[in-house]
């Protein structure tokens, strides 16, 4: 049997953070194969991988943010490590087979790979195995709407009012900071993508127009945007 060790990294969530995943294992052996469960070891403690219909087993394993999980006894074979609570994420992870050296990398929440076999007649070789690195960080945006009020029963609809957008400290913007809205009607000012946790504020400004007949509220509105770090 062999090694497989699942690390579990970022920049941008905290430490102790925990993630779950789901080791697929599909043994070589048919021996393996006619059991009704597969023991692994996983972090000092047994954990039961459960047979599925298509023959292979699959159990969940948690790993925190800064931790590495060593699973041992893993029959040789192909395996798949799912991670299940990364929608929110940008994910990507590395594979590297330390019996033949060869390091894959890729992104999304599944990594495969397969277990060396050159030594499945051994009962335990900890020098074969496989290190699986799933990295993740924070990815979502926001987009910032204004609308303009006008106090009148009927507005034109073909005066434009123009709204500009600034940053609070370092809070990250789209890639406009104006926009033009004809008439009463709404406007976003474009994607914000934000990459770590947090609460960030915006002003948005009207500019006075001096369109004859109007009376410009220019002072200065701010937006909060709170990004949260919510496992899944």
């Amino acid at each position: 049997r062999g090694v497989i060790r699942i690390n579990k990294t970022s920049k941008t969530v905290p430490n102790n953070t925990s993630f779950s995943f789901t080791l697929t294992v599909s043994p070589d052996l048919a021996s393996f194969r006619d059991d009704n469960n597969l023991t692994v070891n996983v972090g000092g403690n047994n954990t039961t991988l459960t047979k599925n219909g298509d023959g292979t087993f699959s159990g969940n394993i948690t790993v925190k943010v800064g931790q590495t999980v060593t699973i041992t006894d893993v029959p040789y074979g192909s395996f798949t490590v799912t991670e299940n609570n990364a929608n929110n994420y940008d994910t990507t992870w590395t594979f590297v087979n330390k019996g033949s050296g060869n390091t894959v990398s890729g992104s999304g929440k599944v990594a495969s790979g397969e277990l060396d076999s050159a030594n499945i007649w051994y009962a335990q070789d900890t020098n074969v195995g496989s290190n699986v690195s799933f990295n993740n960080e924070i990815d979502t945006t926001a987009e910032i709407r204004v609308r303009k009020n006008i106090s009148d029963d009927t507005p034109p609809s073909s005066d434009a009012f123009t709204f500009t957008l600034a940053p609070v400290g370092n809070a990250p913007m789209p890639a406009g900071d104006t926009v033009t809205v004809m008439g009463a009607r709404e406007g976003l000012f474009g994607e914000i993508k934000y990459t770590q946790a947090g609460t960030y504020q915006y002003t948005v400004t009207e500019t006075n127009g001096g369109v004859p007949g109007y009376t410009y509220d220019t002072t200065p509105k701010t937006v909060t945007v709170t990004v949260s770090n919510i496992n899944g």
